[in-house]
């Protein structure tokens, strides 16, 4: 069967799903809130300016990133995994393939900053003949999974974040 809208889903005591689409499981109950999120992220490029991935709700506004919710100011840490997969979309010759996981640390302070901790680590797969490239940023934040495909060639994206997240005592 086919959904035909989007929406979010938690599973366990005080998870939180706060995106169109978010799966979101908690334990429940253990000093820090921890729990795990999965989204999904997709995106089309016809040349090689770099483009958000986003979070398609249909009738709603789309996402551009992934926001990170402010709990009562406190400090939190997520670990992050991305996973881009990427194709060329042109029908009449046989298609170019990758896929980028990319994995990192992200801390928000007390004052609601949101930073990298330490540098994000990147693997790829590529078909040779493949032109193209993803990264991750934070911006207004926001994590963005950022992807940039070859001039005069259609691209389709699609990209599966998961976090693992924990705060401070609330």
């Amino acid at each position: 069967m086919l959904c035909q809208r989007c929406v979010q889903r938690c599973v366990g005591k005080r998870s939180l799903a706060h995106l169109p689409g978010m799966i979101a499981w908690s334990v429940g109950g253990y000093t820090g809130s921890p729990q795990t999120s999965t989204v999904i992220l997709a995106g089309y490029t016809t040349n090689n300016t770099p483009t958000n991935l986003k979070i398609s709700t249909f009738n709603a506004p789309s996402f551009t990133g992934i926001p990170f919710p402010t709990i009562n100011n406190n400090i939190m840490t997520w670990g992050f995994a991305v996973c881009v997969v990427a194709h060329t979309a042109n029908m009449n010759i046989p298609p170019v393939n990758s896929y980028w996981k990319i994995q990192g640390a992200i801390m928000r302070d007390f004052y609601g900053n949101v930073a990298f901790i330490g540098t994000p680590t990147t693997s790829s797969w590529q078909d040779s003949g493949f032109s193209g490239a993803t990264t991750v940023v934070i911006a207004n934040g926001a994590l963005q999974v950022q992807v940039t495909g070859a001039a005069s060639q259609a691209v389709q994206w699609m990209s599966r974040v998961t976090l693992d997240q924990l705060m401070t005592n609330e």
